[in-house]
């Protein structure tokens, strides 16, 4: 980083929604109810330290009643964005300015980063279970048992439909496995 109008590693102008100053560290949160006993700052703080970014994780606790007031201070003092957890997450996605379609499909947003319009939500969890399973196995055409019924669950499931899964099974709450046909097909989980 070399000027206040030059961009950052991540390609973000560091003028208007982005860092104000080279002088100014960007700075990422975990907030959680409860944040003690996550691991994501142990987990990004290495992330950070291995891609040579001069950035700063913080663990915070909000209450879930509090959440529009944390995500707009989080705004409000220009953080890059923040990590949610627990039950902040469903709590969140009313909060910001936008969210994307994993997000409104799994009612809850896991990831939340500054933009021009304000802070856009975003569910990754279900792409990360993508990646991980493509690591072993082609999901097109594979039979596959989700277990859960949360966001997670429902961010999963819309990932794998997306990659083509031939059928996927739903387990949840101590329930009886219902069989799931892909999401479009017109038919929906009982």
């Amino acid at each position: 980083m070399t000027s206040m109008t030059g961009t950052s590693m991540t390609g973000t102008s560091m003028t208007g929604t982005s860092m104000t100053s080279p002088a100014l560290q960007e700075v990422v949160a975990l907030l959680g109810c409860p944040a003690a006993g996550n691991p994501a700052q142990y987990l990004f703080e290495r992330m950070i330290a291995a891609a040579g970014l001069d950035w700063q994780f913080i663990s915070l606790d909000v209450p879930a009643e509090r959440i529009a007031e944390a995500i707009a201070g989080v705004s409000a003092m220009g953080f890059r964005g923040c990590l949610l957890a627990g039950p902040l997450r469903a709590a969140a996605l009313s909060t910001v300015s936008s969210a994307s379609p994993a997000a409104t499909f799994a009612g809850a947003v896991g990831l939340i980063d500054r933009q021009p319009a304000g802070p856009a939500g975003h569910m990754t969890d279900g792409r990360g279970v993508l990646e991980a399973l493509r690591s072993h196995i082609e999901p097109a055409g594979a039979h596959v048992l989700i277990i859960g019924a949360g966001a997670a669950a429902r961010a999963t499931a819309l990932e794998l439909s997306l990659a083509r899964v031939a059928r996927r099974r739903t387990h949840r709450d101590g329930r009886r496995p219902c069989l799931s046909p892909p999401l479009g097909s017109g038919d929906h989980d009982p």
